[in-house]
């Protein structure tokens, strides 16, 4: 602070007021009042021009108050002039409120930057929404122009400038910072600090090593198990975003993996779900799965089928079918899932021809084939050729055995 004692020292009033407004990182705006000239520095006007030249965007208003001589007015009017500012005379009180009104409204508000923070848990993590402790202050140093506790996301007003964003978590210790971050005015501008921390997992498959196509396998982990995290098994080799199949680890310890329906070398892994790496990675052997069935070669249209079967442990998508020998392997007629066991029971198509059964894993593989000829329903009916109203009539029948459509 200044303690002139006597004297004017409008300079280093000014160069103490821009200070404090840190005219070097901040547009910064002065309104000097004075009643007489420079009595401490020799060039009023040089400093204020060095004080224009050195800031990021100063402006002094001055007011002179009751000053008559004009090289006293000149001095004044030189150190506005030299720093873009309006200078205005006033001899008395009236004239000094209008003169600080008339500066006021030339003293516009620097324009404010929309600063939002952010931090996230490791890079491209999910973002936090508590327990943070923000601090922004002036890249070249001095108080911060904002701190907030026991926070998570920041929406904050800030003037532009060059500043360095500070973010820590008390409850772990966890710090992060942002240096030398540029607010431009009239702007907004979002920092996201990434909080990082070391993560692993380990896993651990039941069979080990290798299994049979379209089984089941149990996965034990250690692992972070943050929300989104899962066990997959993709090709040996593929992207660390590919899998063939997953469970999440929310569901439980071991999770349980349906392995692929082709066989070949696999890896099961352990994925964090935010942000998206590969923790830990084991090879696995996937070998084929085999089946047979054992089925009439002939069946009448309509008629139902006993289809014996062998095959590897039933899955959800795993039936035998009924199809024409050229059609996709997705495609069927009618269906039974294995899981209801062998003997599967079909119903035949209505339409004579060549088909095959198949068994299918998965709704996708064919494990196993077998030729079926399917014949014409052969059926003949006995009836009175006259009938009254309202009468009863007795019809006699043949034909294949019946089904549940038939009538």
């Amino acid at each position: 602070k200044l303690n002139p004692k006597g004297k004017t020292p409008m300079s280093d009033a000014v160069k103490l007021a821009a200070e404090k407004l840190q005219y070097t990182q901040n547009k910064a705006t002065v309104i000097l009042i004075s009643d007489g000239i420079e009595t401490c520095e020799p060039d009023p006007c040089g400093v204020a021009a060095a004080l224009e030249k050195a800031g990021a965007d100063l402006t002094v208003h001055v007011i002179g108050f009751d000053i008559s001589e004009e090289n006293e007015k000149a001095q004044l009017r030189c150190i506005a002039e030299n720093t873009g500012g309006v200078f205005v005379p006033a001899s008395n009180a009236d004239e000094l409120t209008k003169a600080l009104q008339t500066t006021v409204i030339e003293t516009k508000a620097a324009p404010a930057t929309n600063l939002y923070l952010r931090a996230t848990e490791l890079e491209g993590g999910p973002v936090i929404d508590e327990g943070l402790v923000w601090t922004v202050r002036p890249a070249a140093g001095g108080e911060p122009v904002l701190s907030q506790d026991n926070a998570g996301r920041v929406d904050a007003t800030v003037s532009p400038g060059t500043y360095d964003v500070e973010v820590t978590r008390p409850s772990d210790g966890l710090k992060g910072e942002a240096k030398g971050v540029v607010l431009a005015a009239n702007a907004q501008k979002t920092v996201t600090i990434a909080l990082e921390f070391p993560v692993s997992a380990t896993i651990a498959a039941e069979p080990a090593a290798s299994g049979v196509a379209g089984a089941m396998i149990k996965v034990r982990w250690t692992g972070p198990n943050r929300r989104g995290d899962f066990i997959s098994i993709a090709a040996k080799g593929s992207q660390d975003s590919a899998y063939d199949g997953y469970a999440y680890t929310r569901v439980g310890n071991p999770a349980e993996l349906r392995l692929p329906v082709t066989a070949g070398q696999y890896e099961v892994r352990y994925v964090l779900g935010q942000p998206y790496k590969v923790l830990a990675r084991i090879d696995y052997l996937v070998t084929p799965a085999v089946a047979t069935m054992s089925a009439p070669e002939t069946a009448v249209a309509g008629s139902e089928v006993a289809i014996e079967f062998t095959g590897p442990p039933a899955g959800s998508g795993d039936y035998i079918t009924i199809a024409k020998p050229d059609d996709q392997d997705t495609a069927y007629l009618s269906y039974a899932y294995t899981r209801l066991g062998s003997p599967a029971k079909l119903r035949a198509p209505l339409e004579p021809g060549e088909y095959e059964f198949r068994f299918v894993q998965n709704n996708t593989k064919v494990l196993a084939r077998q030729k079926v000829t399917v014949t014409a329903a052969e059926a003949a009916v006995s009836a009175p050729s006259e009938a009254g109203a309202g009468d009863t009539v007795k019809v006699e029948f043949t034909g294949p055995p019946a089904g549940s459509g038939d009538y």
